[in-house]
């Protein structure tokens, strides 16, 4: 008889029994997978998509290319302090509301929730201040321990 390890089936010794914790580990790996096909068919279909919008839109760039040459760059300095601002002025906002509500959040947490929030809302097209939004509530949900700021999975 051949010896097996915890959590392995008598009939193969390679495979893990249906409930133990490594079949359940095993099981997380392949659906974060993709088959190979899928994953070339999604690459090919955004680079055809990317392109085409480069083609389209050339004209639109080239004319945004053309303006940089006029900036005053003295301004970029002072424009990107007043942003960072008004962002850990919303960072503190919504942890101030948060901890109203019974939540313990620390500051550099919701800092950086507040920080990739804004990066989903304007990046992504059509849906970025709802996906922004849902970013932060997932975030800031309560969690199976307490009501603590879960770390972003970025």
């Amino acid at each position: 008889m051949h010896h097996r390890e915890p959590g392995m089936r008598a009939s193969c010794r390679h495979q893990p029994h249906r409930g133990s914790p490594a079949h359940r580990a095993g099981r997380r790996i392949y659906a974060k997978r993709w088959p190979g096909k899928a994953r070339v068919a999604v690459v090919a279909v955004a680079i055809a998509v990317l392109a085409g919008a480069g083609v389209t839109k050339l004209s639109a760039l080239a004319a945004s290319v053309a303006v940089l040459g006029h900036l005053q760059w003295s301004w970029i300095p002072a424009a990107l302090t007043l942003e960072l601002a008004s962002l850990a002025a919303l960072a503190g906002m919504q942890r101030r509301l948060l901890v109203a509500g019974g939540a313990s959040v620390g500051v550099r947490p919701m800092l950086a929730t507040t920080l990739a929030a804004n990066a989903l809302s304007v990046s992504v097209p059509f849906a970025g201040p709802e996906l922004g939004t849902l970013f932060t509530f997932r975030a800031a949900g309560p969690t199976r321990a307490g009501n603590e700021l879960r770390p972003s999975r970025t």
